[in-house]
């Protein structure tokens, strides 16, 4: 006889007319206990589902800081993207629902054009939208890479970048303006190799052309862009300079609450020229 059967309910709840309360004879003697009726076990289900979602929620927003270093980036969405540039931001939304495939696959994304044209927003947008999906995104740049490595131990330096390669997605912003010292083409080389052996995406934004992309002056450039465009697909992206209004900072004790204000997200460009995407 199980335990359920070995019971005998004494009363019922007023509210939904199931057993709250048994009792049960257990080595002899007989015990009074509480049973969990239909309406508290639906709210007991209900606040369960709450604090799951809570947690889940606090995971994401961990998740997002540690991720995306501006606190104003993370209201930076696709939705508010398409407002304006449906098209482009339709290629964020692609490259999102196509996660799975793209992380197997290691397919990353070029983002290259002039300044201000909305490469970061694109970025940033499909950072946001994978990280509401528990994926682990980290997105940085070249100058702050070398910034955060100068002075570091070799033995340091690699468990810095194996703490980049660790993450679902990389986001490299501004590749292009590090300084080109062999110490800095160095990181910038080692940094995407191991990324790509990883067999993990990047997503990188410069504000070099294809060409320059295709044919550098350097050898060590040459090495780095085509590591970047084997994995990478190029997106151009053209129209009116969008950096002035986009990153128009309030300097105030609630700076944070300024800075989300001051992106104008009407401003994104009109006009842009796809490359290939899959």
């Amino acid at each position: 006889m199980t335990a359920q059967q070995n019971l005998t309910y004494t009363a019922h709840c007023q509210s939904c007319n199931t057993p709250n309360k048994a009792q049960s004879i257990i080595c002899g003697k007989l015990f009074n206990m509480p049973v969990m009726c239909r309406c508290e076990k639906e709210k007991y289900d209900k606040e369960t589902t709450a604090i799951a979602e809570m947690e889940r929620k606090a995971k994401i927003e961990r998740m997002r800081c540690g991720g995306i270093p501006r606190r104003f980036m993370h209201d930076w969405t696709i939705e508010n993207g398409k407002r304006k540039a449906p098209e482009v931001m339709n290629k964020a939304q692609s490259y999102v629902d196509k996660w799975e495939i793209n992380k197997q696959k290691n397919r990353g994304l070029l983002l290259w054009g002039n300044v201000g044209r909305g490469k970061t927003y694109f970025a940033t947008a499909t950072a946001n939208a994978l990280i509401d999906k528990g994926i682990s995104v980290k997105m940085t740049s070249f100058p702050r890479i070398l910034d955060d490595l100068t002075g570091f131990s070799v033995k340091n330096r690699t468990e810095y970048i194996e703490r980049l390669i660790r993450y679902d997605l990389l986001i490299i912003d501004d590749l292009g303006v590090e300084r080109k010292t062999d110490f800095g083409q160095e990181i910038v080389y080692n940094v995407i190799d191991q990324r790509i052996l990883s067999n993990k995406p990047l997503i990188i934004t410069t504000n070099l052309t294809l060409d320059q992309l295709k044919n550098p002056s350097d050898v060590t450039g040459a090495r780095i862009y085509d590591r970047v465009l084997s994995v990478c697909y190029p997106i151009c992206f053209n129209g009116d300079n969008l950096r002035g209004k986009a990153y128009e900072v309030a300097k105030a004790e609630n700076a944070e609450e300024q800075q989300a204000k001051s992106y104008d997200i009407n401003k994104l460009q009109q006009q842009f020229e796809s490359g290939v995407f899959a």
